[in-house]
């Protein structure tokens, strides 16, 4: 019998360094981390898994399995209003490895509707992740690869079983126009932030539209971009 295809990814990505970052705090060359992966980079490595304009990628859970550490790290960097360079540093997670789960969504683009199959991309999406991406993989910034494997969620042992964090208020992701779900979103950039809870090591991401704490960044024409949360 032909095995069912439903639309949910799991996947497992590790590497030495990861660099999660804030862009809205983001204003020097000195940048620090998130002590856990934001929705929007979980979205980045699932695209680069398997993208296509046809579909979107919506994260619902991440599963901490390494202890959380930061390192420092030294970089030079030019300086801007006169010659040479200037130390600075960057505050990266230290030997991470995460469990994502990940559903696939149809895109906005009705001109992609003939090609909502989702046996097919599922299965190119399975495919993908068996071969370590289709794209080379990074844990928020180019610097950071990985390596990403199958997995199945929730097995295993992770270092924060039956243990509970809070993280306070922490930036979920941006909405573009014409990716949006109501009438502001469709013509505005929309910063979006969530009071981030970890529940025996897993973090459950709300919906775009669920996000407590959304603010307008400016007002866009509503051009086709590739639809993304």
């Amino acid at each position: 019998m032909e095995p069912l295809f439903d639309n949910i990814l799991e996947f497992e990505v590790s590497g030495p360094l990861a660099l999660f970052t804030n862009p809205i705090t983001m204003t020097s060359g000195e940048l620090s981390s998130y002590q856990v992966p934001t929705y929007s980079a979980l979205q980045g490595i699932a695209d680069n898994i398997y993208w296509k304009p046809t579909i979107m990628w919506n994260p619902l859970e991440v599963r901490i399995m390494n202890r959380i550490c930061m390192e420092p790290k030294s970089k030079l960097l030019p300086k801007y209003l006169t010659s040479g360079t200037d130390r600075a540093y960057n505050v990266y997670l230290d030997d991470v490895r995460y469990q994502v789960r990940v559903e696939m969504l149809w895109s906005n683009d009705e001109a992609y509707a003939k090609d909502r199959n989702v046996k097919k991309h599922m299965d190119s999406a399975n495919r993908w992740t068996k071969r370590g991406g289709k794209s080379s993989v990074y844990l928020g910034k180019a610097d950071c690869i990985a390596d990403v494997k199958p997995c199945k969620f929730g097995e295993g042992v992770s270092y924060y079983d039956n243990i509970d964090i809070s993280f306070g208020l922490m930036l979920h992701g941006q909405t573009w126009p014409n990716a949006g779900y109501d009438e502001v979103t469709k013509t505005h950039i929309v910063t979006r932030m969530f009071y981030c809870e970890m529940t025996n090591g897993i973090i459950t991401f709300p919906a775009p539209k669920d996000c407590p704490v959304q603010r307008v960044i400016r007002e866009e024409n509503p051009v086709w971009v590739p639809a993304k949360y």
